[in-house]
This record gives C-alpha cells, structure tokens and sequence, in this order.
C-alpha cells in the first residue's frame, strides 16, 4: 500500500523512466521493445482512471485499479472495466472486464 494516490504513482513511474511499452490483458501493444510510449496526462474523474499516452493512446480504467511497482515496471490489476482506445477519435477500441495492464520499463 502506498501513501501516494493512483496518479501521482503514474507521474511518479514516467519521471523516473520517462518511456514504456504497454503490456494489454491479450498481449503486447505494437512489437514488444519496440514501440514505446510517453505520458501525455494522467487523470482521475470520479471512479474513471485516465492515463494518456503520446501517439493518441488512451488507457481507461473504469473502477481505480491497484498498482503494484515490479522490477519491469508498473502492473495495474483489480479494474472493474479497461478501454484501451488508439486513435484521436478512438478509432480502436478494445475493452476488457478482467486481467492485468503492464506499463514495462525500456530495460530488458
């Protein structure tokens, strides 16, 4: 348990390592240790977690999940629903009800 709240955390995750690749609950997003990506705004509206990415990605989390710091990264677990859209429009739009979304660190 951490005496941060969820958003700082993310803040805190992106100051420190400044780049990631996402992990989604089916797999990796783009070709893993390739495609990286920088924080744009991170935000939370009532029970809705919204973390912004550069390339227009969005990561919705409906019911604030629990964040757990791993040695590849940030896991975020225990989310009611996640959207991940891509697109300025969200063009792609995948939503998922269970699993595990990783923000993994640039190291291998």
């Amino acid at each position: 348990m951490s005496i941060f709240p969820v958003d700082w955390r993310i803040r805190l995750f992106f100051l420190r390592h400044r780049r990631c690749h996402v992990k989604l609950p089916d797999g990796w997003f783009g070709r893993p240790y390739d495609s990286y990506y920088s924080l744009v705004k991170v935000e939370i509206d009532d029970d809705t977690l919204t973390i912004e990415l550069t390339f227009s990605l969005r990561l919705i989390f409906r019911g604030i999940p629990e964040l757990e710091s791993k040695a590849d990264g940030l896991h975020l677990t225990d989310f009611d629903t996640f959207i991940f859209e891509e697109g300025k429009d969200g063009v792609h739009n995948d939503k998922y009800t269970s699993g595990e979304v990783h923000l993994v660190t640039m190291t291998r």
